[in-house]
């Protein structure tokens, strides 16, 4: 039995959690050259899809491929500078940087100056302050829907084990844990807690932004990050019909989104979202890791609080930041709400996982992780830190507050950053103001336009068409009346099937969690393939036909989980990112000698994508006999 993911109407294999960079500066960063003292340097590469094409790029160019890591959809090569710039030029890559990585045992790693340690990551939110002022998101649970956690990752932190609806919940070998390494990373981001007698003023102890607040785990994300639109909704209206459950569930983080072309007020997943916010829970999105314009689905629904990345800069002040290169931009009408720290943020790995295992860490506790679903993490602490300062907050409110206190960062439009960066010191201070829902959606549209142009594929069949992960229909005007009533699940079923337990089984609670959800045997229960479970193992569903990326910045498979980059906490900070301004086609100057234009796989002028940057023949500028590429238009 295999799995894989595939791009509609093509075979090309595309991944789960995004570009990752093992060490490096994220994707669009400045590139650093060729090691002067020799000739080759290890360099690492990021596959822009299909790591086969790019690893025969590589090959082309006459690099010498040294490692594949598919779990994170990486190579690893030996090149000099002309190999890696025909590389680049190729159109296989996303970036190409130095492997340049310092362990984070060495003496040149210091959290009290590295931007994206927990320490300066709390200071600059003003997180800091508001723990001074007594709130550390005691009381409020936060949800995380994800690839799970890994239990006894931190003996400080507080979790539950919510519902385990991926597809590991069948292997008692990785049931209701992270064996993908996502959401352990995430989760410490949110609610680390190293539990030191000096931890508020030890800066090398992991703290999330919300230390006391709990996190409860709704795995969704399997061993190696695969999951359908249809699980994710299963979890949001978990959450809606569980908020008061024995937990407090106030905040839903979503680090994931697809690539759906279908309008915001008619998509299921944006409804169940919306679903969520109308019963009092804020639901924090990742914008998205395109760069491009449009963000996400769930984030692209007004109704939820939509999240871009900003870049420090590799500085610890605020006074340079800028938003990250890689964050999705808004259309002008639909903007991120605000930006927050996305590139390089330090947090915990999960032992033994898919991105474990394949970023290298000289045995580190701790990995960097770039994009979206950080800056995402980042914010869902906030808000708690928020609610437990005004506990009767409406989810409008918080958005409201956190808009309203953002600090906009110089030469970025509203379409870059919202309403600006996130500042928790004033908003600790800012008026509780009025605020009313946005407008309402329906969601009766479809499940296959939510999944986008990524789906799941289970021995050759895809997952396609209005069904969920066991091949039952979905009325989605039905799902959306039960998702607005919070009557989704009946006694463990969601949409006719059972898929959980309905109680929390406290008599065989997860190490590390206070409580623990029950499960169910499902290995008799068919998938959309016609396939059973029986018979299951682990191994069986690690093959990596997924390749890295659906957690992450293009796909479900690609940009699902919305990280940009991964790489071992070192003593270089990542490079800045080059900032464009968003506008629409119809009112950007015409081509100039005085345009900039930026590069990347492709020419963006004005924030949007014109062409690409290589010829296809030849690969050399100015060959006459090279046919120049294209890329999507603007």
């Amino acid at each position: 039995m295999t799995r894989s993911t595939t791009a509609r109407g093509a075979l090309a294999m595309v991944g789960l959690v995004g570009g990752l960079l093992a060490v490096g500066a994220p994707a669009h960063a400045q590139q650093p050259e060729a090691d002067p003292r020799s000739s080759q340097s290890t360099w690492l590469a990021v596959a822009d899809g299909d790591l086969g094409a790019a690893s025969a790029a590589a090959t082309r160019a006459g690099a010498q491929v040294t490692k594949t890591l598919p779990g994170i959809g990486q190579l690893v090569l030996r090149a000099d500078a002309a190999e890696v710039a025909a590389l680049r030029a190729s159109g296989t890559v996303r970036s190409v940087t130095l492997d340049a990585h310092v362990h984070l045992s060495a003496a040149t790693f210091d959290p009290s100056t590295d931007p994206g340690s927990s320490y300066n990551v709390t200071q600059a939110i003003g997180a800091r302050d508001m723990w001074k002022a007594g709130y550390t998101g005691s009381g409020i649970d936060i949800a995380l829907i994800d690839s799970g956690v890994a239990p006894g990752t931190s003996a400080g932190w507080r979790m539950v084990s919510g519902p385990d609806l991926s597809f590991d919940s069948q292997d008692p070998n990785a049931r209701r844990g992270d064996k993908f390494g996502h959401g352990t990373h995430l989760a410490s981001i949110m609610v680390g807690d190293d539990n030191t007698a000096d931890k508020m003023t030890n800066t090398g102890a992991q703290l999330g932004v919300a230390p006391d607040a709990r996190v409860i785990s709704v795995k969704v994300g399997d061993v190696n990050g695969g999951v359908d639109v249809s699980q994710v909704i299963a979890a949001i209206d978990w959450c809606v019909q569980n908020k008061a459950n024995q937990v407090n569930l106030r905040v839903i983080n979503l680090s994931f989104g697809t690539d759906s072309k279908q309008a915001w007020n008619l998509d299921p997943v944006a409804y169940a979202a919306e679903a969520a916010d109308r019963k009092g829970i804020v639901v924090v999105a990742a914008a998205g890791n395109t760069g491009g314009v449009g963000l996400d689905d769930p984030a692209y629904d007004p109704n939820v609080l939509a999240v871009g990345a900003s870049d420090p800069r590799g500085t610890v002040s605020t006074s340079d930041d800028a938003v990250a290169s890689f964050s999705t931009r808004g259309n002008g009408t639909r903007n991120p709400d605000l930006v927050a720290p996305g590139v390089g943020i330090v947090g915990l790995r999960a032992p033994g996982s898919v991105i474990d295992s394949e970023v290298p860490g000289g045995g580190s506790r701790w990995l960097r992780g770039t994009g979206t679903s950080q800056a995402a993490a980042v914010v869902s602490g906030a808000v708690a830190l928020l609610l437990q300062q005004r506990s009767a907050l409406t989810p409008e409110q918080v958005k409201a507050i956190l808009r309203g206190s953002a600090t906009p960062l110089t030469g970025f439009s509203a379409a870059d950053q919202g309403a600006g960066e996130l500042n928790l010191t004033k908003a600790m201070a800012y008026a509780t103001p009025a605020a009313s829902q946005a407008q309402a959606g329906t969601g009766t549209g479809t499940i296959d336009a939510a999944r986008g142009s990524q789906v799941l594929i289970l021995d050759t069949k895809p997952l396609t068409g209005e069904v969920d992960v066991y091949g039952n229909p979905v009325n989605t005007a039905q799902l959306a009346s039960l998702a607005n009533s919070g009557a989704a699940w009946n006694q463990g079923s969601f949409n006719g099937q059972l898929w959980a337990q309905n109680y929390w089984d406290n008599a065989n609670v997860v190490t590390g969690a206070e409580q623990t959800w029950g499960s169910v045997d499902l290995t008799a229960r068919p998938l959309w393939s016609g396939l059973t479970l029986s018979g299951w193992t682990s191994r069986s569903w690690s093959s990596r036909s997924w390749s890295s990326r659906s957690w992450s910045s293009r796909s479900w498979s690609g940009r699902y989980w919305s990280d940009m980059a991964w790489q071992v906490p070192d003593g270089t900070a990542p490079a800045a990112a080059t900032s464009t301004t968003t506008a629409a086609c119809s009112t950007l100057p015409a081509w100039s000698a005085g345009a900039t234009y930026n590069g990347g796989s492709s020419v963006t002028y004005g924030g949007r994508k014109w062409t690409a940057r290589y010829w296809t023949q030849g690969n050399t500028p100015g060959d006459a006999t090279g046919v120049w590429g294209t890329s999507a238009s603007c």
